[in-house]
């Protein structure tokens, strides 16, 4: 069935780690991923954010990031994030301390493993804020202008610590 999705890899942190990676979850049997953060626990008010692994594990860190994130609060008024020329994707969700399975996170990734364009993903969230005691969501477009193969994604908080993290990685077909 077109637009099912089909499992892949699963990856599970410790407790106060700064990254958590999911290595091997792109190939060329899918164009098109499903992430979803299905559980994480944040030390503060914080993005998370995420970066790609090149074919050899390594963490892809040129400038090539631009992102483009809409946030809706619903205490007080919208907001924008532009980056260009980024290291990282750096706006994928936003969570507080204290609140714990914070947010509900899911990551469309289109092209990573394809060496011949450019890695585009689309996001969609929601939060609550133990800082400001109300909703938030956000949808976010974000392009790695890099062709080349990508077979894994790093999640990371902007600048604090986590705990507690799942994410799932599917393939859509």
């Amino acid at each position: 069935m077109a637009g099912s999705l089909e499992f892949i890899k699963s990856a599970t942190s410790a407790t106060t780690v700064s990254s958590l990676e999911v290595t091997d979850c792109f190939n060329a049997d899918y164009d098109v991923y499903k992430v979803y953060i299905t559980k994480i626990d944040i030390t503060s008010l914080d993005w998370i954010a995420w970066s790609y692994l090149d074919s050899g594990g390594s963490e892809v860190t040129s400038a090539l990031y631009d992102e483009a994130v809409f946030e809706m609060k619903s205490y007080q008024a919208f907001g924008e994030g532009l980056t260009t020329g980024g290291t990282r994707h750096l706006r994928g969700v936003r969570g507080s301390s204290g609140a714990t399975d914070f947010a509900g996170f899911e990551l469309t990734i289109f092209n990573p493993y394809s060496s011949s364009s450019y890695t585009f993903a689309k996001t969609q969230s929601s939060a609550y804020s133990t800082n400001n005691g109300g909703m938030f969501g956000s949808k976010g477009v974000f392009v790695l202008k890099q062709s080349a193969t990508h077979t894994g994604i790093k999640i990371f908080p902007s600048s604090a610590s986590m705990d507690n993290v799942t994410v799932k990685v599917f393939g859509v077909k």
